[in-house]
């Protein structure tokens, strides 16, 4: 539970003919007295003391609480504040079977479906005005933000998550970014001279689930494996079976399989993965020798 926060704004909010106290607090979030929520519900000072103890002792409603300081007729006093995000949740855990009054029973289901709504707009009426007009400039670079990290995670090129991320802006601005994607640097010579496991096979005579065990014994991708249909074993996924390893981005990339026969993502390889293949089954031949070596003059 916070209690380090100080209020930035506070205000009386109307609900249902009670007041209740909400607050701005120097997190930028929107606090509301719990104090003020349970007398708006017609709770006794026992019912209050409960609820406060449940908030407080309750694994998930204790992240959102927090005592501030606020108004009271007394003077100014440490009380506690729930997060609006968590207010519905800490209603919803108020059972109104129990509760005997029929209309207090009422006002806490009001209370339930539109008490966090009412809090909100007392607020964040003007917030809401400016999003629903955000420059377009904004969207842009939230856009390619998003796209320049998802193409790091996945290891495809940047530029073509960015030119997505153009298209996605232009779409939602209806503003046209043709001149920013010129500026895209286009694929390289190597780039465009991409490979397969396959193709990969054809040139080292192996078969495209050698290439790719291969691959995987020198740490450029590892595969994603679940449990066999016999007890013990395992197999590879059904969908994107391989993922590209921080050393294996420099060989190759995730690229969008969709229009082909895969589902899903593909890792392509550059031409220069072939020599540090060659180079590898070249070693482990080597090694291969010196074991048969070894055995004969043992013999």
């Amino acid at each position: 539970m916070n209690n380090q926060l100080v209020p930035v704004e506070q205000k009386l909010v109307n609900f249902n003919g009670a007041e209740i106290m909400a607050v701005k607090a120097s997190d930028d979030k929107l606090y509301v007295g719990v104090k003020w929520v349970c007398q708006g519900l017609g709770f006794d000072k026992s019912k209050l003391d409960v609820q406060v103890q449940k908030i407080q002792s309750d694994l998930v409603l204790s992240k959102g609480a927090c005592k501030i300081n606020l108004p009271t007729p007394g003077g100014n006093q440490e009380v506690l504040t729930i997060n609006i995000d968590f207010l519905p949740i800490w209603l919803a855990k108020i059972n109104a079977n129990i509760i005997e009054s029929e209309e207090v029973q009422n006002r806490l289901v009001e209370y339930q479906l539109k008490a966090k709504d009412v809090l909100a707009e007392a607020f964040l009426h003007k917030s809401k005005l400016r999003r629903r007009m955000p420059t377009w400039d904004r969207e842009a670079m939230a856009e390619i933000r998003f796209a320049k990290e998802f193409a790091r995670a996945i290891g495809i090129r940047p530029e073509r998550a960015v030119a997505v991320a153009i298209a996605r802006t232009e779409k939602e601005t209806g503003r046209q970014l043709n001149d920013y994607r010129k500026l895209l640097p286009a694929v390289s010579e190597e780039d465009a001279e991409i490979l397969t496991a396959s193709q990969i096979g054809e040139q080292l005579d192996l078969k495209s689930s050698a290439v790719n065990l291969l691959l995987e014994e020198m740490g450029l991708q590892y595969g994603i494996r679940e449990a066999g249909k016999k007890p013990g074993t395992e197999r590879l996924v059904k969908r994107n079976p391989w993922k590209l390893t921080e050393v294996g981005k420099e060989y190759g990339m995730m690229q969008d399989a969709a229009n082909n026969k895969w589902e899903g993502f593909q890792i392509l390889w550059k031409p220069k993965v072939l020599d540090v293949v060659r180079e590898f089954l070249a070693s482990k031949s080597d090694v291969d020798l010196e074991g048969q070596h070894e055995t004969e003059n043992n013999c």
